[in-house]
């Protein structure tokens, strides 16, 4: 995720530093991935390699699996929206970009804990996907869209990143 200009955006390297992070690439592709998984001259060997990619980079991440930690096998369509009863519902054409060359591409998981929110953003994509080129390829890959009502903001949180835990 890039801001304007190819920075990484604040809100992303605040976290990185809360998280505890001590170095930020900006590079990409497969490449990036051996690089990042057995070091080179200006790029050294990480941990964990994290990030969604195209299909190459998911191969890479694929071979380079149990020399480096990495966040899931993805292409660049997969996408999970976490919202409270505050979001809006999407208006954003961003949400369709990688959706609507085929309809074999995955769509996307919306996870929340409010009982009202699912309703908006279905009549909301319904309203969009009128509107846009390819809408009957967009329409057929939204059909596969996924919904989650959890009981609490924590849990929505905890249930998208597998990180369930006790309380």
């Amino acid at each position: 995720m890039l801001a304007p200009g190819g920075k990484v955006p604040d809100v992303v390297l605040a976290a990185a530093r809360i998280a505890g992070v001590s170095a930020v690439y900006r590079i990409g592709g497969a490449q990036a991935i051996a690089a990042l998984a057995y070091g080179t001259e200006s790029v050294p060997r990480v941990d964990v390699i994290s990030g969604p990619g195209n299909a190459y980079v998911t191969e890479a991440k694929r071979r380079v699996f149990g020399s480096v930690g990495i966040d899931m096998l993805a292409g660049p369509s997969e996408l999970v929206v976490l919202a409270d009863r505050t979001a809006i519902p999407p208006t954003s054409r961003r949400i369709f970009s990688p959706r609507r060359s085929t309809t074999r591409t995955p769509s996307w998981r919306l996870v929340t804990n409010s009982r009202e929110l699912p309703p908006a953003v279905e009549r909301e994509l319904a309203r969009q996907a009128r509107s846009l080129p390819r809408r009957d390829i967009l329409r057929e890959s939204l059909s596969r869209a996924e919904g989650f009502l959890t009981r609490s903001l924590r849990e929505t949180v905890e249930s998208s990143t597998g990180s369930h835990r006790s309380t």
